[in-house]
């Protein structure tokens, strides 16, 4: 025991030195902080009692003036004023008996020149005339409270103005006697305060008991009198002595608890580490050889450096290992980021092929597509039966309803990284569900099916919105509630709710059909509600519809019950449009160029150039045909040109090249793409090598001429000019 007493002698001396500063410390804290918290607990009482003070002083004042101006009121001292001799004895009557809350108090009656006519029988003293009862009877004051240190009895003087017309015509005034304020304010302190009372720079008199250590607060109490109340300041002090022992003796307790648990911690984590340690090398061989060097304060801290030699040793050891383990991880993640960056590239690989071969699709779906719609609408225009003009009907809508899922299946990917882009334009939407209504009537009733539309409550409901992607969900719903329905009715029911600048449509549709297992349905909205690949569950129509809504910021959702059919419905927002015209289409005019344009088509399709050949045939202008780029160029060498349509993929030259190739040899006609590649990469490509716009097969006949007469009409207005 005797070989460590060093470190507990050591270890005993901080505590106590540590326990010492902390008792010292918080006992200064602790009165600091007490004192002003009680100063300022004093402080705040002696405000709210000096507040008060002010207040029954003030009161006793205002309250007997009050009474005396009440007094004043009367007309009988406005008459003994103005008519001494008339109203003489009732004026001196009410002055004799006049009582001051119960006393009887000397009265003057003063007339305008400050001269007493009327006093009371009791009135003992000698009046003083004073300046402010000169002030009143100009009309300079109502009232008046005033001194007058007359001794051998002083006395407050309480002064109103005796009115007639409202006009000063006299003073009313009383004298109370200083002796009797003071009794009545003695009656208002409390037995440890003390008053004194100032008219100005004069010390009136004193009340209360003598303070010794007392704390003083000033009132104002108006009239030129002023008072200083003395509060007595010793109950404080005990009070905050009383405290400050108790937090003392805490403060004491706990400083002593800190130094044992202190010096119990310094003495379980330390001192018996050390000893362990220094008994259990002393026992190696390499310890007994090493002696502590003379005048070592504390042999355990000399152990306990050779302990830190060794840990140094095993750290750079294992500071060795690490590094090594490290060089070994930069490789193997070196040869991640490669395979990393090879899997990259690949997947790159893949999607430049995936928008390749989709591109394609597009332009070869496309380009048969256009004329079976060109030459649906040019069939329309035909003069026919009605039984040939429904036909016609039916194959313009069949061939509008496969034109949006063409675009829909192409653009899927794009749905899915939420990359498309909504096409908004005005439309009406009752005209929408009279389309839809025309289109599933005969697949109905080949089956037997009683179909329901339900219009809008509103007649004309014209809506901004994108109008092929709700035609396009309402034809996925329909034609999925007509499959699953062997027999009954198909409803379609349609509801407008106005909602200031927007109108709110809600969309039902419901069937008799089958019906959907409640297991199967939660299946169905989990695929459709979730980024998950199609499967047999969900199905194209489906999730294709729900991924449209949501770009539409709506929401499919889905009630069936098994054998008693099911109920789609949605809810769309759609900015509301006020339209006055009918959905009638304005006629196209090139009659007001004044001269018959040369339109230059050139596309490797000989069917869509005679499709374009056809759509201008009634028109007044010059239509020239060519299958290549080359031609066009070889055209526009010898021949005028107005305008160029032109298709972007062909054989040998493109529309890209020769656009290009004719924006070198300096013609500035308008160049309008005419392709069937959708992708709004290939439109940027085409504005990038010089095209004016874009139009995109199939066409719509009033689109396709509106577009080529505003060029035409640019072009003619920049030549006039």
């Amino acid at each position: 025991m005797t070989k460590h007493l060093s470190a507990y002698k050591i270890s005993v001396s901080v505590m106590v030195f540590i326990g010492l500063s902390i008792m010292v410390g918080t006992g200064i804290i602790i009165c600091q902080n007490l004192t002003n918290i009680c100063h300022q607990n004093f402080q705040s009482q002696a405000n709210i009692r000096s507040q008060q003070l002010q207040k029954e002083i003030t009161h006793y004042l205002t309250q007997r003036t009050r009474i005396l101006n009440d007094l004043a009121q009367l007309s009988v001292f406005s008459q003994a004023v103005l008519q001494p001799e008339q109203s003489a004895e009732e004026a001196q009557s009410l002055m004799n008996s006049w009582q001051l809350l119960g006393k009887h108090y000397p009265l003057y009656l003063l007339d305008f020149e400050g001269d007493v006519i009327r006093s009371s029988e009791n009135n003992e003293s000698v009046f003083v005339m004073h300046p402010t009862i000169k002030s009143l009877l100009k009309e300079e004051l109502d009232q008046n409270v005033d001194l007058i240190k007359q001794a051998p009895n002083p006395r407050i003087r309480l002064s109103v103005a005796v009115k007639h017309n409202n006009h000063t015509e006299g003073a009313l005034i009383t004298e109370l006697p200083m002796t009797e304020a003071y009794e009545s304010l003695l009656q208002l302190l409390g037995p440890s305060e003390g008053l004194q009372i100032f008219h100005h720079n004069d010390e009136l008199t004193y009340l209360g008991p003598n303070i010794p250590q007392a704390f003083q607060q000033k009132i104002e109490l108006g009239k030129g009198f002023w008072a200083n109340i003395y509060f007595d300041y010793a109950p404080f002090i005990k009070t905050r002595n009383q405290a400050l022992a108790r937090y003392l003796l805490i403060a004491f307790i706990v400083s002593v608890l800190i130094t044992t648990v202190g010096f119990l911690i310094i003495n379980y984590l330390l001192i018996k580490p050390l000893s362990s340690l220094e008994t259990h090398m002393s026992q190696c061989t390499l310890m007994s050889s090493i002696k502590a060097p003379p005048k070592l304060i504390v042999q355990e801290f000399y152990n306990l450096k050779i302990l830190f030699d060794n840990l140094v040793s095993s750290l750079e050891s294992r500071h060795k290992n690490l590094e090594d383990v490290n060089t070994e991880m930069e490789q193997l993640v070196q040869q991640r980021t490669i395979e990393l960056t090879d899997k990259i590239h690949e997947l790159q690989k893949m999607s430049q092929f995936k928008s390749h071969f989709f591109a394609n699709m597009s332009h070869e779906i496309r380009t048969p597509m256009n004329a079976i719609y060109g030459y649906t609408t040019l069939l329309q225009e035909l003069e026919l039966d009605e039984q040939a003009k429904n036909y016609s009907e039916s194959i313009h809508q069949s061939t509008q309803s496969l034109l949006a899922i063409i675009n829909d299946v192409l653009d899927f990917t794009k749905i899915l990284e939420e990359n498309s882009e909504l096409n908004l334009r005005v439309f009406n939407f009752n005209e929408l569900l009279r389309n839809l209504e025309k289109l599933f009537s005969e697949s109905c009733e080949s089956k037997s099916l009683k179909l329901n539309f339900t219009l809008l409550d509103e007649p004309n409901v014209w809506v901004k919105g994108d109008k092929d992607r709700i035609r396009q969900v309402m034809v996925n719903l329909i034609s999925n509630s007509i499959k699953f329905t062997p027999n009954g009715h198909i409803d379609i029911i349609s509801q407008y709710h106005d909602d200031t600048n927007n109108a709110l449509i809600n969309i039902q549709i419901k069937d008799s059909g089958s019906g959907i297992p409640p297991l199967k349905l939660k299946k169905l909205m989990h695929f459709l509600n979730e980024k998950t690949p199609l499967s047999e569950e969900s199905g194209l129509g489906l999730k294709i519809s729900q991924d449209l809504l949501k770009q539409m910021d709506s929401e499919l959702s889905i009630r069936s019950t098994e054998k008693q059919g099911s109920t789609f419905e949605f809810e769309l927002r759609l900015e509301k449009i006020t339209q006055t015209a009918t959905s009638k289409k304005v006629p196209i005019d090139f009659s007001i160029l004044g001269y018959m344009p040369d339109i230059l088509v050139v596309d490797d399709n000989r069917i869509n150039l005679e499709l374009v050949r056809d759509c201008l045939k009634d028109l007044p202008v010059n239509c020239h045909l060519t299958s290549s780029g080359k031609g066009a160029l070889d055209f526009i060498k010898s021949n005028p040109t107005d305008l160029i349509l032109m298709d972007c993929q062909m054989p040998q030259m493109d529309g890209f090249e020769a656009t290009n190739k004719l924006r070198e040899l300096g013609v500035d006609i308008p160049i309008i793409a005419f392709s069937a590649n959708a992708f709004q990469d290939n439109i940027d490509e085409c504005y990038k090598v010089g095209m004016n716009d874009y139009i995109v097969k199939p066409f719509e006949k009033h689109i396709f001429l509106e577009k080529i007469l505003t060029w035409l009409k640019q072009t003619n207005t920049q030549t006039d000019n």
